[in-house]
């Protein structure tokens, strides 16, 4: 499965396994990651999106093109300080 993180995360299997991803990470992560609760819960909460494909379309479908609560996208308020200019 193909995520972007929205913030660092760090994944524990019970056999001591670990798998982290830094905040804006893209990129594929192990099967046993997508399984668990952690991984589930940060989905919903939309700290982690999550597809299928890793194309432009699915991720922007997936979310990952909106900003996270409290703030613009860096990009964002970049584009916004340009034009004010």
């Amino acid at each position: 499965m193909f995520v972007l993180t929205k913030q660092a995360v760090l994944f524990i299997r019970p056999d001591g396994e670990r798998f982290a991803a830094p905040n804006g990470y893209m990129g594929d992560v192990p099967d046993w990651v997508a399984k668990t609760k952690q991984f589930r819960r940060q989905v919903a909460d939309g700290k982690i999106v999550a597809t299928e494909s890793i194309t432009d379309k699915a991720m922007q479908d997936a979310g990952a093109d909106k900003p996270r609560k409290g703030g613009k996208r860096k990009d964002a308020a970049e584009s916004a300080e340009a034009t004010e200019a």
